[in-house]
């Protein structure tokens, strides 16, 4: 704040809204408690403005439920500190002011960050990062990115009923109505982000289904394609690839994420595949289509995981080590790098 900065008591009606918020959405309930808290207490904290070219008018910087709580009380003043700033400054201070709001809401702060790429911020990523504390430019533009989601997708994450990283696993389903739909059942039954992923895989697995003959491993006992990844059986061992990684365009972790979870999608499909072929060979072809009991469920996957003992370390050394350096080339189906083992 500068120097010239003063206290005074300003006209209500000469206070102009900020062009730069970007907030539209102001919890009634809290509302109306701010406006009983003024009409007993009058105001503690005072507003923030700046003097605008227009004599005697001034643009609203903070306290915007503040000032309209003095409006819905009929004050014809209100208490505010007026001082000089760019626009550029402004603006940024506007969402300097909501990102410490607790009640500012995933999509609000999106709108924010991407207001302070432009104009007349024009702020990179890279800043915006290091001016509210994010790890990187890329958890900068994942969250501007929701702004492209889909309408009910935004409405979902204004509620606070999925983050973000939630979106990051739906954003794999390309059908746009089946996406919707699945982000629907993640915020009313509350699915944790590792549900989300598990069943996105699993969906993705069974639209892409087995490799088609001529693209099968030789010798495989079973194969599935989940996240790109193409899983093999061979005996009591698991191989994956088909996904390479995009050293320009993918996150280490990302990656890792999601090979973790091909492989734990197929063992699972495995220990499933391993009950239904016990099922009495009197149930003829309709055997395969009653669901396994939990403890033959149990039962399949302790066989499987004991089989798959071998896959221990890279289970363990999964999450410790880098990703590939380099990929020569980015085709889905080519032979990765490989994996961490």
């Amino acid at each position: 704040m500068s120097d010239q900065a003063a206290l005074r008591s300003i006209p209500i009606v000469a206070i102009r809204p900020s062009p730069y918020q970007y907030r539209t959405r102001f919890d009634d309930e809290k509302q109306r408690q701010l406006v009983e808290s003024l009409r007993s207490t009058g105001l503690s904290t005072p507003i923030l403005v700046r003097p605008l070219a227009e004599a005697g008018a001034f643009e609203l910087v903070s306290g915007e439920r503040r000032w309209r709580a003095a409006k819905e009380l009929g004050w014809e003043s209100i208490q505010g500190v007026c001082d000089e700033m760019t626009d550029a400054e402004a603006a940024a201070r506007v969402v300097t002011e909501n990102e410490v709001r607790s009640d500012a809401n995933i999509m609000e702060k999106a709108a924010g960050y991407k207001r302070l790429t432009k104009p007349p911020c024009n702020f990179s990523f890279e800043e915006i990062a290091r001016r509210y504390g994010w790890g990187s430019s890329a958890s900068v533009k994942r969250f501007v990115d929701l702004l492209d989601q889909p309408e009910p997708i935004q409405e979902i994450l204004s509620r606070d009923k999925i983050t973000e990283t939630h979106v990051r696993y739906l954003n794999r389903i390309k059908d746009l109505n089946a996406k919707v739909k699945l982000a629907k059942r993640a915020a009313e039954e509350g699915w944790s982000v590792k549900m989300t992923e598990e069943r996105v895989a699993k969906i993705l697995a069974k639209a892409h289904g087995p490799r088609e003959k001529s693209k099968r491993k030789s010798g495989a006992a079973y194969e599935y394609d989940y996240n790109r990844f193409h899983c093999a059986l061979f005996g009591a061992e698991v191989e994956i690839s088909g996904r390479r990684f995009k050293k320009d365009e993918e996150l280490v972790d990302q990656y890792l994420a999601d090979y973790r979870s091909a492989l734990q999608c197929f063992l699972r499909d495995i220990a499933d595949r391993s009950t239904a072929q016990r099922a009495p060979e009197n149930y003829g072809e309709a055997a395969s289509s009653i669901p396994p009991s939990p403890a033959e469920m149990l039962k399949g996957l302790a066989e499987v995981e004991a089989a798959g003992q071998s896959l221990k370390e890279l289970l363990s050394q999964l999450g410790n080590n880098p990703a590939p350096a380099r990929a020569e080339t980015t085709g889905d189906d080519a032979t990765p790098s490989k994996p961490p083992e």
